[in-house]
């Protein structure tokens, strides 16, 4: 049978009403700079997962919505 590994890259524009004070990659290595968070979550065999968390403030009182993008590349 086959089984494919995935390569997860995860990239966050945060919201222009936070400041950022952290991030934790379950596996990989994550950045920020300049309000972009990108997490490079590294080969991911099929069925399997990967997560990161991010820890903000936000500046002022208001509703929050943030999107993150999550990119693969196939290995087979």
């Amino acid at each position: 049978t086959a089984s494919w590994i995935f390569t997860i890259c995860g990239c966050d524009s945060l919201p222009a009403s936070v400041t950022f004070v952290s991030v934790e990659p379950s596996q990989g290595v994550c950045t920020q700079i300049a309000g972009v968070v990108t997490c490079e979550l590294g080969n991911l065999p099929a069925g399997n997962n990967a997560s990161f968390s991010i820890v903000v403030i936000p500046t002022m009182p208001s509703s929050l919505t943030n999107n993150v993008n999550v990119d693969d590349e196939s290995i087979f």
